[in-house]
């Protein structure tokens, strides 16, 4: 256990020749490089005035770490490279820091000291000393960068703590005392892993400042935890964990035009003290708190309040409010599913056009009356919002659903009624939290965002074909049916809840509902018509999904060059129509069951169909059938063979195919077709026309064969073969 001396101005800490000593002032020598055990000063006589260390070793270790000024000026400390630092640190005030290395406090003894003189480290530091011990001795300031509380005692003595992601998630033996501290942490709070960690929390205060923070706050005990950052989609609390935190304060008090929080489904917070819920205003800057999850009665979240609860300018979905606090406010907004919260009475907004060209949704045009005076509040999740004839008295004027809000929350909305002919421009993401109904007498124009269909209950949704762009149904105990023709040029996604396409037509770039949420799709009779190319049918993962196929029919339609594929998930399907042109391939992945599988035979273009290898297509009827110079190509996506399955008897006829690696069965009922190439790699396919019978018979005698009622007397369905053919 030494003291070594930096001298001779700027250079690299290993650079034990030049610059360490054993003395203030003294000789280096290339045997001085510090150890684990070696103290290192940087003083007055380390250089007379401005020099650089350059931190460049991997790591560069001591024991203790104490800077002071030169005579004249000032120190730097730069580098990249990683710092074990055994025992204390010292800075002075005003020393310069461009480094950037990550250190690492790893003393295995209590009694150590930290002091900034109010610099800011902003590198990533780490606690990591077993049995060790460390005491701010003054504000922590490490910018944005992270802290992490691996092993050891952390007594932040009441000190300010800047930082940005904290981390305390893992099994080791850790203390960390909090006391009169205020921890302002720009990023996330990481505590779900609460095992061996001992949490004095005592008066202090967590800050969240980020826009996006995943807070988990474990099972631990704090004092105040407050959120005072931008909000934004995506910040959650108890992220990773369902863990029940007991808290003295719970803040949200935002700083955001819009903000957000998402909470762990399941999860209980118990606050002693004070709960506060605050958006800015009651229009565009709204504070949002729900569900993690998508709104399934099982996964509520529950905030039990025994002390004030103060609730202004606040919407709810999926929530519980309990304890002895009273769950009452000013403009609370019922987003559905929620119980033990008292909200603002429902009304009905009549939107009334000023004089200007466009408004914004989240402006002071809203009346209590048709054609009525302005300035009435701005609808809440769970009113009723009408424009009618007296919204706009000229034409030309647009609407905008934009503001300064990330997600506009909207009740059910009605444009019946509406003359002149207005715009409404969707700008930013809006959900819909009742029943959706827009007229032939209006421009809808979504930009770069998407509807979200949200409400708990059962809606409707009219089109009138307005194109929805890119919207989502997202709701579980939601239930939207459609009234009409849908068409989207953007996506379709339902994300859980239930829908009914009530036997309409629905046109969209493609089809989604890959995922684990509870959800139901009635298709009903009518056609799905995807446009796009890529995955423009995922229904790849279809856990939790209820499909009735009911007698729709699914038809791909585009003719560019790039693939387009049918990820099916394995469910049953009525009717798949693969009426592309061009060069791209269609493909089907999953084993999925269709009653009819038709490859568009009146085009006159060659297309190509592929399944996934090791899945099985089962059909009842399977048509695809090409013409001389516009062959239908069957085959498998990779160099392996794919199966195809007749279900409920007859025979496939095709013709002009070129087939390969196909498994087609039973065996002799998949008639390729005179005109068909068989590409190798087959079983199952007979490569001749299909024997003539009443099952393939086009006429009798000249006569259509549906009109055909007997043959010699017999019934046509009692005749079991024609000229001894099945």
């Amino acid at each position: 256990m030494a003291n070594r001396f930096w001298v001779g101005g700027s250079g690299n800490w290993s650079d034990a020749t030049n610059h360490w000593a054993t003395t203030s002032g003294g000789a280096p020598g290339a045997g001085n490089l510090p150890t684990s055990a070696d103290s290192v000063f940087f003083d007055t006589l380390s250089h007379t005035t401005n020099y650089t260390v350059t931190q460049n070793s991997n790591p560069a270790n001591c024991l203790n770490a104490t800077f002071a000024a030169p005579l004249a000026n000032n120190l730097t400390l730069a580098g990249t490279s990683t710092w074990n630092i055994y025992g204390s640190l010292t800075l002075y005030a005003g020393m310069i820091r461009s480094y950037t290395g990550g250190i690492s406090f790893v003393a295995t003894a209590l009694g150590k000291t930290i002091t900034l003189a109010g610099n800011s480290i902003a590198s990533s530091v780490i606690f990591n000393g077993v049995g060790g011990g460390w005491t701010l001795q003054d504000a922590f300031n490490n910018g944005t960068s992270n802290i992490t509380l691996t092993n050891g005692a952390l007594d932040t003595n009441g000190q300010t703590v800047t930082s940005g992601v904290v981390v305390l998630s893992n099994s080791n033996v850790r203390t960390l005392t909090l006391g009169a501290t205020t921890w302002n942490f720009s990023s996330n709070w990481t505590g779900d892993i609460t095992t061996n960690l001992t949490l004095s929390a005592g008066t202090s205060v967590l800050n969240s400042t980020g826009a996006t923070p995943a807070v988990d706050l474990g099972d631990k005990t704090y004092y105040e935890l407050k959120f005072t950052g931008a909000l934004a989609s995506g910040a959650s609390l108890q992220a990773t964990s369902v863990a029940n935190p007991t808290l003295t304060n719970l803040r949200f008090t935002p700083s955001a035009a819009y903000a957000i929080m998402r909470i762990a489904p399941g999860v209980n917070i118990t606050v002693s003290g004070a709960f506060d819920a605050i958006g800015q205003n009651n229009s565009a800057q709204r504070l949002y708190l729900e569900s993690n999850d998508v709104g399934a009665t099982s996964t509520k979240f529950t905030i039990t309040c025994n002390g004030t609860v103060t609730l202004t300018n606040v919407d709810f979905a999926d929530a519980i409010g309990a304890g002895t606090g009273t769950w009452s406010g000013t403009s609370v907004g019922n987003a559905g599913n929620n119980s033990g919260i008292t909200f603002t009475g429902a009304v009905t907004r009549y939107w009334v056009h000023p004089a200007g060209a466009s408004a914004d949704f989240t402006d002071s045009n809203w009346s209590a009356s048709s054609g009525g005076a302005t300035g009435a509040s701005m609808p809440l999740p769970h009113d009723t919002v009408i424009f009618d004839g007296n919204s706009f008295a000229a034409g030309g004027k647009t609407v905008t659903f934009a503001g300064v809000v990330f997600l506009l929350r909207v009740g059910t909305i009605n444009f019946t009624g509406v003359t002149n002919s207005p715009t409404v421009t969707i700008s930013n993401t809006t959900s819909f939290f009742g029943s959706v109904t827009f007229i032939p007498g209006m421009t809808l124009t979504v930009t770069s965002t998407s509807i979200r269909l949200a409400g708990v209950g059962s809606f409707t949704l009219t089109t009138a074909t307005q194109d929805m762009v890119s919207w989502s149904l997202s709701r579980v105990g939601g239930t939207y049916t459609l009234q009409d023709a849908m068409t989207s040029t953007g996506g379709v996604t339902f994300t859980a809840g239930t829908f009914d396409a009530n036997n309409q037509t629905m046109t969209a770039l493609g089809f989604s509902s890959s995922n684990s949420n509870v959800r139901t799709i009635s298709m009903g009779s009518g056609t799905w018509v995807c446009t796009g190319t890529g995955n423009r049918w995922n229904f790849s993962t279809v856990t939790n999904l209820t499909l009735t196929e009911g007698t729709s029919t699914i038809k791909f339609t585009n003719n560019s060059a790039s693939s387009k594929t049918f990820a099916g998930g394995g469910e049953t399907y009525n009717n798949f129509w693969n009426n592309t042109a061009g060069t791209g391939v269609c493909i089907i992945t999953g084993s999925n069951t269709f009653a009819n599988f038709r490859i568009e035979p009146d085009v006159a273009a060659a297309r190509t169909q592929q399944f996934t290898a090791a899945t099985t297509t089962t059909v009842t009827t399977f048509t695809a059938v090409g013409t001389a110079g516009n062959v239908i190509t069957i085959g498998s996506v990779t160099a392996a063979s794919h199966a195809l399955a007749k279900a409920g008897g007859g025979t496939i006829s095709c013709d002009y195919l070129s087939v390969s690696r196909s498994d087609a069965s039973p065996a002799t009922t998949w008639y390729a077709g005179a005109n068909s190439t068989d590409g190798l790699n087959n079983t199952g396919w007979v490569f001749s026309a299909a024997p003539v019978g009443p099952t393939t018979l086009k006429t009798w005698n000249g006569i259509a064969k549906a009109s055909v009622k007997t043959m010699n007397g017999v019934a046509l369905a009692s005749v079991k073969t024609w000229c001894g053919v099945a």
